[in-house]
């Protein structure tokens, strides 16, 4: 795993400073220390510079930032790659300990988006959990598991969760997929769900019958010819395509979600932590008259958050065009909409978030 491979990296890095001061330049142990810290951040600097380099080899033509605010942003991306490499992935088990689950609270059960796990929930949590809140997660989609089991994991995750705190429901919060999947169970088991917040997940396009024959056609080929990723050559491109998708996500969150994203190969290569049969076609045609059947039927307060600068895909603007369709399915849904995010609002703006949901929950609650 990368956090153990980094970890025990920083461990050999250090001690070869260490021995190299002691041993080879004569110097005594402050001195020897200091150096340490001096190689650690130096090595790191140098890094950073040449992905400098790279970056302004390989600049889109938007406009300059000029020298101040170039040089706050390369200072603020050398800390953020401080804080990511060398604090928070080779302790990743410090700063993403496992769900505190308090007896006697109503929870909130984080469900993430497709292809992603509980790494994406890492800011917004802390801000919940600061403002007092129980919260739980849920990974729907680790290696070597069907996308048909995704309901059934979230079931028995909210029953395990429930079953912790003695609360008789919890308060879900979706992203995409995972909005998806929530809207739905709300609607079958609305005795269980005290309210539900939907980020992005109001959906997919309806499917025809017509459209039948082509996608299992599509399902065969993907199951006889296998699913794979395309290589990954370091992190900085991962965060940079990510960035390509997601143009208000940040330089170091970007690159800090890349670490979380990925893990080493048997051979000291990078893999993503993720099983690429997700990325096959589903046979199933996705069919809009049953999951509006299951949102009539959902009891509780509803938010949907919405990111202000929607996608420009054939699919979201299938969803976004029917929007007032899917609106009407819920008796009591209110919307919020966050300015400079896009689909992955949680990455992008996660204060702007984490104060709509708890704004939210404070309504619910007064």
């Amino acid at each position: 795993m990368l956090p153990v491979s980094l970890l025990i990296w920083l461990i050999l890095e250090i001690g070869g400073y260490l021995y190299f001061g002691r041993h080879v330049l004569g110097v005594d142990w402050p001195a020897a220390i200091v150096g340490a810290a001096g190689g650690l951040l130096g090595v790191r600097a140098g890094i950073n510079a040449i992905t400098w380099v790279f970056g302004m080899a390989l600049a889109s033509p938007a406009p300059r930032l000029g020298f101040a605010r170039t040089a706050r942003l390369m200072f603020d991306e050398y800390l953020a790659f401080l804080l990511t490499f060398v604090l928070v992935i080779p302790f990743e088990r410090l700063w993403m300990p496992a769900d505190r689950l308090a007896k006697g609270k109503q929870p909130i059960l984080l469900v993430h988006g497709y292809g992603c796990s509980r790494g994406v929930w890492w800011l917004l949590r802390r801000r919940l959990e600061a403002a007092g809140h129980t919260v739980a997660s849920v990974s729907l989609a680790p290696p070597h598991i069907s996308l048909g089991r995704l309901e059934p994991i979230l079931s028995q995750r909210i029953e395990a969760v429930c079953a912790a705190t003695g609360s008789p429901q919890v308060t879900l919060i979706g992203h995409s997929m995972g909005g998806m999947i929530a809207s739905l169970y709300a609607g079958i088991r609305p005795e269980r769900v005290a309210s539900l917040v939907s980020i992005e997940g109001f959906g997919m396009p309806d499917s025809q019958p017509a459209d039948a024959p082509e996608r299992y056609a599509r399902w065969l080929e993907q199951k006889r010819s296998g699913m794979s990723f395309g290589p990954l050559t370091s992190l900085d491109m991962l965060a940079a395509r990510m960035q390509r998708r997601q143009p208000h996500l940040t330089p170091e969150r970007a690159l800090w979600l890349a670490g979380q994203w990925t893990t080493t190969d048997p051979h000291g290569g990078l893999q993503y932590r993720a099983d690429p049969r997700h990325k096959m076609v589903n046979p199933v045609l996705y069919r809009l008259e049953e999951a509006k059947a299951c949102w009539r039927r959902i009891a509780c307060p509803v938010l949907w958050v919405i990111g202000g600068a929607p996608e420009h895909s054939v699919s979201a603007q299938a969803v976004f065009n029917t929007l007032d369709e899917r609106r009407s399915c819920f008796a009591r849904l209110s919307e919020v909409t966050i300015d400079n995010a896009g689909h992955m609002v949680q990455q992008e703006q996660p204060e702007a978030l984490a104060k709509a949901i708890e704004d939210f929950l404070s309504g619910i609650i007064a």
